[in-house]
């Protein structure tokens, strides 16, 4: 069988995908910030990255929010 060629994912990568996938589903930052293990939100804040798709929800939430 032919090996495929894969590049190598670490375990901080996988911590990353993790927060940002906790963030997709909805999880406060202080929830993701204890599932990480961070002493400090300012950690958690700095490894995730906001996807366009947290950005809508969180619009969405804002507009329902003050029913515009």
């Amino acid at each position: 069988m032919k090996y495929l060629n894969f590049s190598k994912i670490t375990v901080h990568s996988f911590r990353h995908t993790l927060a940002l996938l906790l963030l997709e589903v909805g999880a406060p930052i202080k929830t993701v910030q204890a599932q990480l293990g961070h002493k400090d939100i300012q950690t958690t804040g700095t490894s995730t990255h906001v996807s366009e798709s947290v950005k809508e929800k969180t619009t969405k939430l804002l507009h329902d929010y003050i029913q515009f």
